[in-house]
Protein backbone atom coordinates (compact mmCIF):
# COMPACT_ATOMS: atom_id res chain seq x y z
CA UNK A 1 0.00 0.00 0.00
CA UNK A 2 2.47 2.61 -1.17
CA UNK A 3 1.56 6.30 -1.16
CA UNK A 4 2.36 8.32 -4.29
CA UNK A 5 2.24 12.11 -3.99
CA UNK A 6 3.08 14.57 -6.76
CA UNK A 7 3.01 18.28 -7.52
CA UNK A 8 4.60 20.98 -9.66
CA UNK A 9 7.45 22.89 -8.07
CA UNK A 10 6.90 26.62 -7.57
CA UNK A 11 10.01 28.42 -8.82
CA UNK A 12 11.40 31.94 -9.07
CA UNK A 13 14.14 33.22 -11.35
CA UNK A 14 16.62 35.99 -10.51
CA UNK A 15 19.48 37.71 -12.27
CA UNK A 16 22.23 38.53 -9.80
CA UNK A 17 25.92 39.37 -9.79
CA UNK A 18 27.86 36.61 -8.06
CA UNK A 19 31.21 35.01 -7.72
CA UNK A 20 30.76 31.33 -8.45
CA UNK A 21 33.27 28.56 -8.05
CA UNK A 22 32.83 25.87 -10.69
CA UNK A 23 34.30 22.64 -9.39
CA UNK A 24 36.80 21.16 -11.80
CA UNK A 25 39.25 18.29 -11.61
CA UNK A 26 42.57 20.11 -11.42
CA UNK A 27 45.20 17.44 -10.83
CA UNK A 28 47.95 20.02 -10.40
CA UNK A 29 46.14 21.73 -7.52
CA UNK A 30 44.93 18.48 -5.95
CA UNK A 31 48.50 17.17 -5.93
CA UNK A 32 49.50 20.20 -3.82
CA UNK A 33 46.66 19.55 -1.39
CA UNK A 34 47.56 15.86 -1.18
CA UNK A 35 51.18 16.72 -0.40
CA UNK A 36 50.02 19.16 2.26
CA UNK A 37 47.93 16.39 3.83
CA UNK A 38 50.94 14.05 3.80
CA UNK A 39 53.00 16.72 5.60
CA UNK A 40 50.51 17.05 8.42
CA UNK A 41 48.13 19.54 6.82
CA UNK A 42 50.65 22.30 6.02
CA UNK A 43 52.92 22.92 3.04
CA UNK A 44 55.70 25.41 2.18
CA UNK A 45 57.15 26.64 -1.10
CA UNK A 46 60.24 24.55 -0.42
CA UNK A 47 58.12 21.41 -0.09
CA UNK A 48 56.59 22.02 -3.51
CA UNK A 49 59.96 22.51 -5.18
CA UNK A 50 61.48 19.47 -3.45
CA UNK A 51 58.69 16.97 -4.22
CA UNK A 52 56.31 18.31 -6.89
CA UNK A 53 58.20 20.82 -9.04
CA UNK A 54 61.70 19.45 -8.64
CA UNK A 55 64.59 21.77 -9.53
CA UNK A 56 62.26 24.70 -10.15
CA UNK A 57 63.07 28.10 -8.55
CA UNK A 58 61.65 28.73 -5.09
CA UNK A 59 59.67 31.62 -6.54
CA UNK A 60 57.58 29.10 -8.46
CA UNK A 61 56.72 27.36 -5.20
CA UNK A 62 55.64 30.67 -3.69
CA UNK A 63 53.45 31.33 -6.75
CA UNK A 64 51.73 27.95 -6.34
CA UNK A 65 51.14 28.62 -2.64
CA UNK A 66 49.76 32.07 -3.45
CA UNK A 67 47.42 30.60 -6.06
CA UNK A 68 46.08 28.03 -3.63
CA UNK A 69 45.65 30.77 -1.03
CA UNK A 70 43.69 32.91 -3.53
CA UNK A 71 41.40 29.93 -4.18
CA UNK A 72 40.78 29.59 -0.43
CA UNK A 73 42.42 26.17 -0.27
CA UNK A 74 45.34 27.20 1.97
CA UNK A 75 45.52 29.86 4.66
CA UNK A 76 48.26 32.45 5.16
CA UNK A 77 50.44 29.84 6.84
CA UNK A 78 50.08 27.23 4.08
CA UNK A 79 47.69 25.08 6.10
CA UNK A 80 44.72 23.33 4.56
CA UNK A 81 41.48 25.27 5.02
CA UNK A 82 38.09 23.57 5.44
CA UNK A 83 37.51 24.27 1.72
CA UNK A 84 40.90 22.77 0.93
CA UNK A 85 40.07 19.59 2.83
CA UNK A 86 36.68 19.37 1.14
CA UNK A 87 38.29 19.85 -2.27
CA UNK A 88 40.81 17.14 -1.43
CA UNK A 89 38.00 14.79 -0.50
CA UNK A 90 36.00 15.53 -3.67
CA UNK A 91 39.12 15.67 -5.87
CA UNK A 92 37.73 18.87 -7.41
CA UNK A 93 38.67 22.55 -7.07
CA UNK A 94 36.19 25.47 -7.18
CA UNK A 95 37.61 27.86 -9.80
CA UNK A 96 36.04 31.30 -9.35
CA UNK A 97 34.08 33.14 -12.01
CA UNK A 98 32.68 36.65 -11.63
CA UNK A 99 29.66 37.73 -13.61
CA UNK A 100 25.95 38.20 -13.86
CA UNK A 101 24.00 34.95 -13.58
CA UNK A 102 20.42 33.88 -14.00
CA UNK A 103 19.47 31.44 -11.25
CA UNK A 104 16.37 29.28 -10.95
CA UNK A 105 15.30 28.90 -7.32
CA UNK A 106 12.65 27.24 -5.18
CA UNK A 107 11.59 27.21 -1.55
CA UNK A 108 9.66 23.94 -1.93
CA UNK A 109 10.04 22.13 1.42
CA UNK A 110 10.64 18.79 -0.30
CA UNK A 111 13.53 20.01 -2.45
CA UNK A 112 16.79 19.78 -0.47
CA UNK A 113 18.47 22.66 -2.34
CA UNK A 114 17.32 26.20 -3.11
CA UNK A 115 19.21 26.80 -6.37
CA UNK A 116 18.11 24.40 -9.10
CA UNK A 117 19.89 25.88 -12.07
CA UNK A 118 22.43 28.59 -12.88
CA UNK A 119 23.46 30.11 -16.18
CA UNK A 120 25.63 33.08 -17.08
CA UNK A 121 23.80 35.88 -18.91
CA UNK A 122 27.01 36.23 -20.93
CA UNK A 123 30.17 34.19 -21.22
CA UNK A 124 31.75 34.66 -17.76
CA UNK A 125 35.37 35.72 -17.52
CA UNK A 126 37.48 33.94 -14.93
CA UNK A 127 38.23 36.29 -12.02
CA UNK A 128 37.21 39.39 -13.97
CA UNK A 129 36.56 41.47 -10.87
CA UNK A 130 36.37 44.75 -12.74
CA UNK A 131 33.55 43.60 -15.01
CA UNK A 132 31.71 42.08 -12.05
CA UNK A 133 31.85 45.34 -10.14
CA UNK A 134 30.60 47.25 -13.18
CA UNK A 135 27.67 44.85 -13.50
CA UNK A 136 26.90 45.32 -9.82
CA UNK A 137 26.89 49.10 -10.22
CA UNK A 138 24.54 48.80 -13.21
CA UNK A 139 22.15 46.80 -11.08
CA UNK A 140 22.33 49.34 -8.28
CA UNK A 141 21.66 52.14 -10.77
CA UNK A 142 18.77 50.26 -12.34
CA UNK A 143 17.27 49.81 -8.92
CA UNK A 144 16.60 53.54 -8.75
CA UNK A 145 14.60 53.42 -11.99
CA UNK A 146 12.82 50.06 -12.07
CA UNK A 147 10.63 48.16 -9.58
CA UNK A 148 12.04 44.88 -10.91
CA UNK A 149 15.19 45.30 -8.84
CA UNK A 150 14.95 44.05 -5.26
CA UNK A 151 17.05 42.94 -2.36
CA UNK A 152 18.64 39.52 -2.72
CA UNK A 153 16.63 36.96 -0.69
CA UNK A 154 18.30 36.27 2.69
CA UNK A 155 18.45 32.54 2.01
CA UNK A 156 20.56 33.21 -1.10
CA UNK A 157 23.11 35.14 0.97
CA UNK A 158 23.18 32.25 3.44
CA UNK A 159 24.28 29.90 0.64
CA UNK A 160 27.71 31.56 0.59
CA UNK A 161 30.50 28.98 0.79
CA UNK A 162 28.09 26.10 0.20
CA UNK A 163 28.57 23.48 -2.49
CA UNK A 164 25.54 22.88 -4.75
CA UNK A 165 24.92 20.25 -7.42
CA UNK A 166 23.21 21.58 -10.56
CA UNK A 167 21.17 18.65 -11.92
CA UNK A 168 20.71 19.94 -15.48
CA UNK A 169 24.40 20.57 -15.99
CA UNK A 170 25.53 17.66 -13.86
CA UNK A 171 28.18 19.81 -12.21
CA UNK A 172 28.86 21.14 -8.75
CA UNK A 173 29.35 24.83 -7.95
CA UNK A 174 30.19 26.87 -4.87
CA UNK A 175 28.59 30.24 -4.11
CA UNK A 176 31.53 32.47 -3.13
CA UNK A 177 29.93 35.92 -3.01
CA UNK A 178 26.54 37.48 -3.84
CA UNK A 179 25.64 41.10 -4.65
CA UNK A 180 23.10 42.86 -2.46
CA UNK A 181 20.50 43.41 -5.19
CA UNK A 182 18.99 41.29 -7.96
CA UNK A 183 16.48 41.46 -10.79
CA UNK A 184 13.48 39.14 -10.78
CA UNK A 185 13.17 37.21 -14.03
CA UNK A 186 10.35 35.21 -15.61
CA UNK A 187 10.33 31.42 -15.34
CA UNK A 188 10.11 30.04 -18.86
CA UNK A 189 7.67 27.35 -19.98
CA UNK A 190 10.49 24.87 -20.61
CA UNK A 191 11.77 25.30 -17.05
CA UNK A 192 8.90 23.48 -15.36
CA UNK A 193 9.64 20.87 -12.73
CA UNK A 194 7.44 18.28 -11.02
CA UNK A 195 8.03 16.07 -7.98
CA UNK A 196 7.00 12.48 -7.38
CA UNK A 197 7.25 11.25 -3.80
CA UNK A 198 6.74 7.52 -3.21
CA UNK A 199 6.33 6.51 0.42
CA UNK A 200 6.75 2.76 0.85
CA UNK A 201 5.45 0.79 3.84
CA UNK A 202 8.45 -1.54 3.99
CA UNK A 203 11.46 0.41 2.71
CA UNK A 204 12.85 3.91 2.38
CA UNK A 205 10.87 6.51 0.47
CA UNK A 206 11.81 7.77 -2.99
CA UNK A 207 11.77 11.35 -4.25
CA UNK A 208 12.16 12.08 -7.96
CA UNK A 209 12.16 15.27 -10.01
CA UNK A 210 11.34 15.51 -13.68
CA UNK A 211 11.11 18.44 -16.07
CA UNK A 212 13.92 20.73 -17.26
CA UNK A 213 16.14 18.21 -15.43
CA UNK A 214 15.58 14.68 -14.20
CA UNK A 215 17.20 13.38 -11.05
CA UNK A 216 16.67 11.45 -7.84
CA UNK A 217 16.65 13.53 -4.67
CA UNK A 218 17.19 12.50 -1.09
CA UNK A 219 13.78 11.81 0.41
CA UNK A 220 12.90 13.00 3.92
CA UNK A 221 12.94 10.27 6.55
CA UNK A 222 9.24 9.80 7.22
CA UNK A 223 6.98 7.13 8.69
CA UNK A 224 4.60 5.52 6.21
CA UNK A 225 2.02 4.99 8.95
CA UNK A 226 2.12 8.59 10.21
CA UNK A 227 1.77 10.00 6.67
CA UNK A 228 -1.06 7.57 5.90
CA UNK A 229 -2.95 8.48 9.06
CA UNK A 230 -2.57 12.19 8.31
CA UNK A 231 -3.92 11.67 4.80
CA UNK A 232 -6.90 9.76 6.17
CA UNK A 233 -8.05 12.90 7.97
CA UNK A 234 -11.32 12.36 9.83
CA UNK A 235 -11.37 8.75 8.63
CA UNK A 236 -8.30 7.91 10.71
CA UNK A 237 -10.56 6.88 13.60
CA UNK A 238 -11.65 3.90 11.49
CA UNK A 239 -8.07 2.69 10.96
CA UNK A 240 -7.21 -0.44 12.94
CA UNK A 241 -3.43 -0.14 13.32
CA UNK A 242 -3.11 -3.56 14.96
CA UNK A 243 -4.65 -5.37 12.01
CA UNK A 244 -3.70 -2.84 9.37
CA UNK A 245 -7.25 -2.47 8.02
CA UNK A 246 -9.82 0.26 7.60
CA UNK A 247 -12.97 -0.69 9.52
CA UNK A 248 -16.15 -0.20 7.49
CA UNK A 249 -19.85 -0.86 7.83
CA UNK A 250 -21.40 -3.34 5.41
CA UNK A 251 -23.53 -0.64 3.80
CA UNK A 252 -20.52 1.68 3.38
CA UNK A 253 -18.68 -0.48 0.87
CA UNK A 254 -19.30 -1.17 -2.80
CA UNK A 255 -19.77 -4.64 -4.25
CA UNK A 256 -16.24 -4.53 -5.69
CA UNK A 257 -14.84 -3.63 -2.25
CA UNK A 258 -16.82 -6.43 -0.59
CA UNK A 259 -15.22 -8.90 -2.98
CA UNK A 260 -11.64 -7.61 -2.90
CA UNK A 261 -11.78 -6.45 0.73
CA UNK A 262 -9.78 -3.40 -0.32
CA UNK A 263 -10.52 0.20 -1.27
CA UNK A 264 -9.06 2.76 -3.63
CA UNK A 265 -8.80 5.82 -1.41
CA UNK A 266 -9.19 9.03 -3.43
CA UNK A 267 -7.63 12.17 -1.95
CA UNK A 268 -8.41 15.67 -3.19
CA UNK A 269 -5.44 18.03 -2.68
CA UNK A 270 -3.86 16.04 0.19
CA UNK A 271 -1.64 17.93 2.64
CA UNK A 272 1.29 16.59 4.64
CA UNK A 273 2.57 18.61 7.60
CA UNK A 274 5.88 20.35 6.89
CA UNK A 275 5.84 19.26 3.24
CA UNK A 276 2.82 21.08 1.83
CA UNK A 277 -0.11 20.29 -0.46
CA UNK A 278 -0.06 17.85 -3.36
CA UNK A 279 -2.16 17.09 -6.43
CA UNK A 280 -5.21 14.85 -6.31
CA UNK A 281 -4.12 11.26 -5.84
CA UNK A 282 -5.33 7.77 -5.02
CA UNK A 283 -3.99 5.24 -2.55
CA UNK A 284 -4.65 1.83 -3.99
CA UNK A 285 -5.43 -1.46 -2.27
CA UNK A 286 -6.16 -0.09 1.21
CA UNK A 287 -7.24 -3.19 3.20
CA UNK A 288 -10.76 -3.00 4.65
CA UNK A 289 -12.65 -5.18 7.13
CA UNK A 290 -16.02 -5.19 8.91
CA UNK A 291 -16.54 -2.84 11.81
CA UNK A 292 -18.92 -4.99 13.89
CA UNK A 293 -20.09 -8.59 14.17
CA UNK A 294 -23.31 -7.65 12.38
CA UNK A 295 -21.32 -6.12 9.52
CA UNK A 296 -19.14 -9.24 9.34
CA UNK A 297 -22.18 -11.54 9.27
CA UNK A 298 -23.87 -9.64 6.44
CA UNK A 299 -20.60 -9.28 4.58
CA UNK A 300 -19.80 -12.98 4.89
CA UNK A 301 -23.24 -14.03 3.62
CA UNK A 302 -22.94 -11.62 0.68
CA UNK A 303 -19.48 -12.96 -0.26
CA UNK A 304 -20.68 -16.54 0.10
CA UNK A 305 -23.63 -15.99 -2.24
CA UNK A 306 -21.47 -14.31 -4.86
CA UNK A 307 -18.85 -17.06 -4.77
CA UNK A 308 -21.31 -19.81 -5.53
CA UNK A 309 -20.41 -20.14 -9.19
CA UNK A 310 -20.67 -23.90 -9.66
CA UNK A 311 -22.87 -26.79 -8.53
CA UNK A 312 -22.32 -27.56 -4.85
CA UNK A 313 -23.86 -30.40 -2.89
CA UNK A 314 -23.84 -30.86 0.87
CA UNK A 315 -20.37 -32.41 0.70
CA UNK A 316 -18.60 -29.75 -1.37
CA UNK A 317 -20.43 -26.70 0.06
CA UNK A 318 -18.68 -26.70 3.50
CA UNK A 319 -15.27 -26.18 1.86
CA UNK A 320 -16.49 -22.92 0.31
CA UNK A 321 -18.00 -21.84 3.65
CA UNK A 322 -14.67 -22.38 5.44
CA UNK A 323 -12.85 -20.29 2.81
CA UNK A 324 -15.28 -17.38 3.25
CA UNK A 325 -15.23 -17.60 7.05
CA UNK A 326 -11.43 -17.43 7.04
CA UNK A 327 -11.63 -13.96 5.50
CA UNK A 328 -13.15 -12.60 8.71
CA UNK A 329 -10.71 -13.77 11.40
CA UNK A 330 -11.70 -11.02 13.86
CA UNK A 331 -15.30 -12.19 14.20
CA UNK A 332 -17.06 -15.44 15.02
CA UNK A 333 -19.61 -15.64 12.23
CA UNK A 334 -21.86 -18.56 11.33
CA UNK A 335 -22.85 -18.91 7.70
CA UNK A 336 -26.07 -20.72 6.65
CA UNK A 337 -25.99 -24.41 5.88
CA UNK A 338 -26.47 -25.65 2.32
CA UNK A 339 -30.29 -25.77 2.11
CA UNK A 340 -30.80 -22.73 4.31
CA UNK A 341 -28.49 -20.72 2.10
CA UNK A 342 -30.51 -21.71 -0.97
CA UNK A 343 -33.73 -20.66 0.78
CA UNK A 344 -32.13 -17.36 1.87
CA UNK A 345 -31.07 -16.59 -1.70
CA UNK A 346 -34.55 -17.40 -2.98
CA UNK A 347 -36.21 -15.25 -0.32
CA UNK A 348 -33.94 -12.29 -1.11
CA UNK A 349 -34.70 -12.48 -4.83
CA UNK A 350 -38.45 -12.52 -4.16
CA UNK A 351 -38.19 -9.45 -1.89
CA UNK A 352 -36.28 -7.58 -4.57
CA UNK A 353 -38.63 -8.70 -7.30
CA UNK A 354 -35.77 -10.40 -9.17
CA UNK A 355 -35.54 -13.69 -10.98
CA UNK A 356 -33.92 -16.49 -9.04
CA UNK A 357 -30.13 -16.06 -9.47
CA UNK A 358 -27.76 -18.75 -10.68
CA UNK A 359 -26.41 -19.25 -7.17
CA UNK A 360 -29.79 -20.58 -6.07
CA UNK A 361 -29.84 -23.22 -8.82
CA UNK A 362 -26.20 -24.16 -8.17
CA UNK A 363 -27.30 -25.18 -4.66
CA UNK A 364 -30.81 -26.47 -5.35
CA UNK A 365 -30.11 -28.62 -8.44
CA UNK A 366 -27.74 -31.10 -6.71
CA UNK A 367 -30.23 -31.46 -3.84
CA UNK A 368 -33.18 -32.08 -6.15
CA UNK A 369 -31.14 -34.52 -8.22
CA UNK A 370 -30.14 -36.40 -5.11
CA UNK A 371 -33.76 -36.70 -4.00
CA UNK A 372 -34.77 -38.06 -7.42
CA UNK A 373 -32.04 -40.69 -7.29
CA UNK A 374 -33.08 -41.67 -3.79
CA UNK A 375 -36.67 -42.25 -4.98
CA UNK A 376 -35.45 -44.54 -7.75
Amino acid sequence: MKIILSRNVSMTAYEVVMEVGREERRKDVISVLMRAEELGGQIRAEDICNSLLIDRPIAVGHTVISRCRDLGLLDDYGSLTPLGRESLERKTVPLPEHGRYRILCTTDPLVPQRILDLEGTHEPMVEDIVNARRAARRLESKGKQSEEVEQVPPWLVELKDQSIMLPRLGERIRIMSVAERCVRSQVEQNERLSLKWIIHPDRESELMAEGFAKWDMESPKVSHESIFLELLGDTRQAWDARRGVLRCGFNEVSDAEKTSMSRQLKLDRPTVSEYGTFDETEIRDVPIAPRTVKDAQEWGEWVLEHEITEYLDENSYPKLVRGVTDRFPDFDITLPEHDKMADQIRHGAILRGDLLPAAYWYLRAPTDLGKQEAVR
